[in-house]
């Protein structure tokens, strides 16, 4: 019995012996050895991983606060070598030690993560309300670098959340804290979160700028995540510019800094930029390849919708409706699983896309009535978003008058200065009415601005022919129509050519539809490059082209400017992606208008007939109706 309690009692001291000697030969992770390793997390990440790795096993025998620097540590390893899926474990078990006895900053900085990782997952408006908790614990700890990085991804919520106005406002108070730490990596993140925000403002060089001076605070301290991160947004930006070339190569320079992670999601957004430009393109064969390789990956819901949406352009540019289709409903579904996404200008836009399905099908009638749709719930959106901004406008205002007034209700015990406080907020009240009253003035002129922008690209789309920039069918039918019901004297200095692409099929099949676009572009720009002022040249259908030619003043003049554009069109040659060349050539048909003419269709009807004569012939030339 003696023995037993005996050996009891010498449990915990030999316990503390093997604490102590753990410790004495660095198996037990303490603080002070950890907080050596911060920097570690962010220059060589994947080394910081394999050493906390080390310390794992007997990380149990540390003190709580110990336990959590070294799950932060850890977070910050994961997600600066995009291990996104053990990070989400991590970040799960970090959050449990956040409360009693932990470093305040350690605390703000794991809430900071969470709301990168709700962010992350769509939950824009959960990740908003964590963030500004880890901001509000940030100061409570005294680190401004805790609470720059929090005010710094908060801007960033808000800008994913469509809230442009309030991101503005807090990345100007993470400024004004930043300014004062002469802080290369801070100034970078604040660099690169502007960058976005200009971007969302269609401001692209002072974008670029932004992302470029990042870059250069990122290589300053040696941070290959970030440098990564600088990367892909400058190519994201020349995506939406629309230099095109560019993106690519940024995308590939993003590559470079983040090969080494061998991580599943550095393919992912890879892949996601290098698709994305590709359909901007028009070169659906290699967007095809991205797009399968990206939407493989399960995380990232928000930009697998971006991805099933170019898809079904392509698929639809390709015919297979039915794959079309399906790829939109997946769209869809996504963005009825993410509710922050209901609404807005990313959901809508899967209007537009079912409009170019109906264009590829020739549904043009049904297609312009989805093209409105589009346009009215964007402006929809765009007007609510800014009655929401006033009203919260106006409420902040009222706030800080009610405020005012109590302040100066209480200053009137304070003797002769209470008249002078009084008229002192009194005018702070008048100032900020009359700028409330100024910004919802310039509010509805920006807004009636924007309606009317809108409204003439809207025209513009109806009568455009998306591939060529070229006049549609809808619009040149509409001015023969026009010279139909003039003077008939007017009509007969008319005359209409039927222009069709020889071999486009064969050209299609043989090198890919983008080298038959190609040759469409290249016939447009021909066309262009010889008709004159005053001339209306479409595209009417797949390979086939109609021109209205005024001030005729012979029969003879209009079969020579078909001569011409035949000569010219015949001359041309275009390359494949191997480096071939392959001859153009076109057929045309001619027919002069006439006063007996009735509809724009009986012309039509005309200068087709002369076109089946010149591919009769044997292609390749003119024939007069």
């Amino acid at each position: 019995m003696v023995n037993k309690v005996v050996f009891s009692a010498l449990i915990p001291v030999f316990l503390s012996i093997l604490s102590f000697g753990l410790k004495a030969t660095g198996k037990i992770p303490q603080y002070q050895n950890l907080q050596q390793m911060r920097e570690l997390v962010f220059i060589e990440p994947m080394n910081a991983i394999q050493k906390l790795e080390s310390l794992r096993e007997n990380l149990e025998l540390s003190n709580r606060k110990t336990q959590a620097l070294w799950h932060l540590l850890y977070v910050q390893a994961l997600n600066n070598s995009y291990h996104f899926d053990e990070y989400e474990k991590t970040l799960k078990n970090a959050l449990t030690l956040i409360s009693g006895d932990v470093d305040l900053e350690v605390k703000s900085l794991l809430m900071t993560y969470q709301g990168i990782s709700l962010h992350r997952k769509g939950e824009f408006q959960e990740s908003i309300n964590v963030l500004r908790d880890a901001a509000a614990v940030g100061q409570e700890a005294g680190s401004d670098f805790a609470y720059v990085l929090a005010q710094v991804e908060l801007t960033y919520a808000l800008s994913l959340a469509e809230q442009l106005e309030f991101a503005m406002l807090e990345v100007q108070k993470a400024y004004i804290v930043a300014s004062k730490l002469n802080n290369d990596f801070l100034s970078g993140l604040l660099e690169e979160v502007n960058a976005t925000l200009m971007g969302y403002r269609d401001e692209y060089d002072g974008s670029i700028e932004s992302y470029l001076s990042a870059a250069n605070y990122y290589a300053k301290v040696d941070y290959p995540y970030y440098l990564g991160e600088s990367a892909y947004g400058i190519a994201s930006t020349y995506r939406y510019a629309g230099e095109l070339e560019k993106a690519h190569f940024w995308y590939d320079r993003y590559l470079k800094y983040v090969d080494s992670f061998n991580s599943t999601y550095t393919y992912f957004f890879y892949n996601y930029g290098k698709a994305m430009t590709y359909a901007a393109q028009g070169n659906c064969t290699y967007a095809l390849n991205s797009i399968t390789a990206a939407i493989s990956v399960v995380q990232f819901k928000d930009y697998k919708a971006e991805l099933y949406k170019q898809l079904s352009r392509c698929l639809g540019k390709y015919k297979d409706f039915v794959g079309a289709e399906a790829a939109l409903d997946q769209a869809k579904i996504i963005y009825q699983e993410i509710p922050e996404l209901n609404g807005t200008s990313w959901s809508v836009e899967v209007e537009m896309v079912e409009a170019e399905l109906l264009a590829y099908r020739g549904e043009f009638d049904k297609a312009y009535e989805r093209i409105r749709s589009y346009y009215e719930q964007l402006n929809e959106i765009k007007r609510k978003s800014m009655t929401k901004r006033l009203d919260k406008l106006k409420i902040a205002i009222q706030a800080e008058r009610q405020n005012m007034e109590m302040n100066l209700f209480d200053s009137k015990a304070r003797l002769y200065q209470a008249e002078m406080e009084s008229q002192l907020r009194k005018n702070q009240v008048q100032k900020m009415w009359l700028m409330a009253a100024v910004l919802c003035i310039l509010l509805m002129i920006a807004f009636g601005l924007y309606q009317l922008t809108i409204s003439k690209k809207l025209k513009r789309l109806s009568i455009t022919d998306e591939l060529t920039g070229l006049k549609n069918r809808r619009f040149i039918f509409d001015t023969i129509k026009q010279v139909l019901e003039g003077r008939p004297a007017h009509i007969e200095t008319h005359s209409v050519l039927l222009m069709d692409l020889d071999c486009l099929k064969q050209i299609n099949d043989s090198y890919g539809h983008h080298i038959g676009d190609t040759a469409i572009k290249e016939v447009a720009r021909l066309g262009l490059s010889i008709l004159r002022e005053g001339d209306v040249f479409a595209r009417i259908g797949g390979d086939e082209f109609m021109i209205l030619l005024s001030r005729v003043t012979s029969n003879n003049q209009a079969p020579m400017i078909a001569g011409r554009l035949l000569e010219q069109i015949s001359d041309a040659k275009i390359s494949t992606d191997t480096g071939n060349q392959i001859n153009l050539s076109v057929s045309i048909g001619v027919a002069h208008m006439t006063r007996d003419l009735d509809s724009p269709t009986s012309i039509y009807s005309r200068a087709d007939q002369a076109l089946y004569q010149a591919k009769r012939d044997g292609k390749g030339r003119v024939s007069v109706w």
